[in-house]
């Protein structure tokens, strides 16, 4: 050891800050080195930034291509409902003109119920009665309506169209204008019952030319 140091003395101080700095090549290439690394983390993070974009990227594109299809099935439904609308508007338009049709239809039969009942109830009474008198009666004595009576009601409602509940107004309205006098009324139960009864008698008279054309007798217990 201490001839090494015989054989080669210490150096000086220039010689030291030699070997202690270094050259210009190992400065540039230690430059170059920064560069390049420096070019590498700048490299790294735009291929992040790169790929953070393409994915902020696709996520647009995927919501664009979402809110297309909202659009798409916006416009549909708006399509759809716009033709729902057209029905909608050209059936209010054809029910508004039914509506006009039935309106001008009942106007016109209310205006021509009155004239159409007078007409049905004078009808009745030329129909029924054969000779003026100047007083009808509409009961008997035991309180049972007349015969002539229960015609007028037959012929008002089975004839003329006229409700049974209304036969004695329509009756009276036409006689009093007439000058006829009629002691007594009917009821709407009475009147209903009379329609009843006629209708009840008509299917026994029915059944009764059906089985006379068959050639078959009817009696109270049975057939003969």
């Amino acid at each position: 050891m201490h001839g090494f140091r015989h054989n080669h003395p210490p150096p000086s101080e220039v010689e030291a800050f030699r070997f202690a700095s270094p050259s210009p090549n190992a400065r540039g290439r230690q430059k170059l080195m920064r560069e390049v690394a420096e070019a590498k983390k700048n490299c790294r993070n735009s291929e992040r930034r790169e790929k953070r974009a393409k994915e902020k990227l696709g996520e647009m594109e995927a919501k664009v291509e979402d809110m297309e299809m909202v659009i798409q099935a916006t416009s549909d439904e708006n399509e759809l409902l716009h033709e729902r609308l057209d029905e909608s508007t050209s059936r209010n338009s054809e029910l508004k003109q039914e509506v006009k049709h039935l309106a001008a239809k009942f106007n016109s039969r209310v205006r021509r119920e009155p004239q159409k009942i007078a007409t049905s109830v004078e009808r009745a009474l030329s129909t029924v009665f054969a000779a003026q008198r100047a007083v009808y009666e509409v009961k008997t004595p035991d309180g049972t309506i007349q015969d002539w009576a229960r015609n007028v009601i037959l012929h008002l409602v089975c004839a003329s169209d006229v409700p049974a509940s209304k036969t004695w107004m329509a009756f009276h309205t036409v006689t009093e204008a007439l000058g006829i006098t009629i002691v007594g009324s009917w009821s709407d139960r009475s009147a209903r019952r009379i329609v009843l009864e006629g209708a009840l008698a008509a299917e026994e008279m029915i059944v009764e030319d059906f089985a006379e054309a068959l050639g078959i007798k009817l009696t109270c217990s049975g057939l003969l």
